[in-house]
């Protein structure tokens, strides 16, 4: 696992364990018991992988949005 992989499985760690995470947050991780859950660095690690693959397409797109909104948000007054 890289240095952005651990750092991310560590903060997550930290939050779940310090109660930084809501009942939801947990629950869309699949941790039913606070007390005992485990994360799966091969699945951190991809979703680092994921995120850094993706994420100049999720910026572009969202410059792109806010633009839009700033055209659109005159024609509304």
């Amino acid at each position: 696992m890289d240095d952005d992989a651990e750092v991310v499985a560590y903060n997550l760690y930290v939050r779940i364990s310090t109660a930084e995470a809501s009942e939801s947050d947990l629950s869309q991780l699949g941790i039913s018991n606070i007390g005992d859950f485990h994360l799966d660095n091969e699945v951190v690690a991809t979703f680092v992988r994921l995120l850094r693959e993706e994420w100049a397409t999720v910026e572009s797109e969202a410059e792109r949005l806010i633009v839009d909104s700033l055209l659109v948000s005159p024609l509304l007054s």
